[in-house]
């Protein structure tokens, strides 16, 4: 996906790489650093009750994904328990009744998934899709755009390239479960046992619906698009707590809550088309709509990533997306709060600001080109940023319905509105998904950047 690319320098800035030129401070084995560190007591408790210390004390070379203590606090109470084990306690969550004791043989399981045979550098493990560990995986690898890297989907590295003399470490802030391990749990314990999603389980505990969702839901199974904490660090303000307050977050959250268990496959095969969810508008259901651009990327409501998929759980399945879904049509926010709640169009509103536009994009249509479309352009026909940028917005607040075949721009140009199995601007744009509100103005996602004719002509 075009969103998650591999930028091994930028990882080493992001997650602060630690290394050892001296070799007389260089630590002799993996277990060596673990236990000078300090941070990692479970972990180390467990290596030695199930024997695997003395492995990752002979020569390797190993890497190990090292949970800390805080990591292993966010699994469920009691997963954890050899008897020597320290169980940690269990981090606030909700994630429901304790769940039984992995076996020895589990534990071992577990352990072995963060070993590598190998010393991989963070460049190294950045460097392609996957890693492999001694058992299990393969470890699904992802370098976001801001140098995060993130494993199986839901698990970030910390600290990378702790040098020893057997291996290298790498820091990671949940612990990763092979897939059969991680099936075991619900979906509230999966997403509880991960940092990445702690708004989000939040906000799942204080409306009350955690009970609900580590349910089986009549044998029906769940559905959840799991927004990260980044995404919801996008939305406007106190736009949680408001809705909060008013009593709507609930039907918030249950719209990334579908009734039935959809993996990724049939999500890409629903391209197109509305999916009930679990949040009612007094009359039914609201409907997401699900399309997938040129790249094989697929989007939810037009501008919601899915960025990481099927994460199985006992009682569902759970995709990661990289913003907060908004029931409805109308986003709660004026038209560049709405944009910019949403990595899709970073590269749009980026050059709004770049061209101190903002106080411009107020009571306006605005067609929206996504990253895709901006990445695509080449010329802007001797037209300047703000011109092309003019020519993207209508002085008036028009819905898809409303719109006429053809149309003024803020630019001064007018842009040409046809239909032909949809909307399409200028005869080569089209309208990818029509009509999201915002307090100003209103969105039409299109998927080609609209150029105004070359001046003076």
């Amino acid at each position: 996906m075009k969103s998650i690319v591999r930028i091994a320098m930028l990882v080493a800035l992001a997650l602060g790489v630690v290394s050892c030129s001296d070799e007389d401070e260089m630590p002799a084995t993996v277990v060596e650093a673990a236990r000078a560190a300090g941070d990692f007591n479970t972990l180390l408790a467990a290596l030695e009750a199930t024997g695997l210390d003395e492995t990752l004390e002979g020569a390797g070379p190993f890497t190990v994904l090292a949970p800390t203590d805080a990591a292993f606090a966010l699994l469920p109470a009691g997963l954890v328990d050899l008897g020597v084990i320290p169980a940690p306690a269990p981090a606030m969550g909700g994630a429901g009744a304790p769940q039984a004791a992995l076996t020895e043989p589990q534990i071992i399981q577990v352990l072995q998934y963060h070993v590598l045979n190998e010393a991989l550098t963070a460049e190294e493990v950045t460097g392609g899709d996957t890693i492999t560990p001694l058992v299990g995986g393969p470890i699904s690898v992802q370098v976001l755009e801001d140098g995060t890297v993130v494993l199986d989907g839901r698990v970030q590295i910390e600290t990378t390239n702790i040098e020893t003399g057997n291996g290298i470490v790498h820091i990671i802030d949940a612990v990763l479960l092979p897939e059969d391990l991680q099936s075991t749990l619900n979906v509230v314990e999966i997403l509880s046992a991960s940092p990445r999603f702690s708004t989000l389980v939040g906000a799942v505990g204080g409306e009350g619906l955690a009970l609900t969702l580590s349910g089986t839901n009549e044998g029906n199974g769940f559905t959840v698009f799991a927004p990260t904490n980044e995404a919801f660090d996008r939305l406007p303000g106190m736009l949680v707590a408001d809705l909060a307050m008013a009593g709507s977050l609930d039907d918030v959250l249950l719209y990334h809550v579908i009734g039935s268990e959809i993996d990724s496959q049939a999500a890409i095969a629903a391209a197109g088309s509305s999916v009930p969810t679990a949040s009612p508008d007094g009359e039914g259901n609201f409907l997401l709509a699900v399309d997938v651009d040129g790249d094989g990327d697929l989007f939810l409501d037009g501008r919601t990533q899915v960025i990481a998929t099927d994460i199985e759980a006992s009682n569902g399945i759970i995709h990661v997306i990289d913003s907060v879904l908004v029931p409805g049509v109308d986003f709660p926010g004026t038209v560049v709060e709405a944009l910019a709640a949403y990595p899709r169009f970073d590269s749009l509103v980026d050059a709004v600001l770049d061209e101190d536009l903002a106080g411009a994009v107020t009571d306006v249509t605005v067609f929206a080109p996504t990253n895709d479309a901006f990445a695509a352009v080449t010329d802007l026909g001797g037209n300047t940023l703000a011109d092309v940028l003019a020519y993207h917005l209508l002085g008036d607040v028009l819905d898809s319905g409303s719109l006429g075949a053809t149309e003024t721009t803020l630019q001064g140009s007018d842009i040409s509105i046809g239909v032909n199995g949809g909307v399409v601007i200028n005869g080569s744009s089209n309208v990818i998904f029509a009509d999201i509100g915002a307090t100003d103005g209103i969105i039409h996602v299109i998927d080609e950047v609209l150029v105004p004719p070359a001046p003076g002509s």
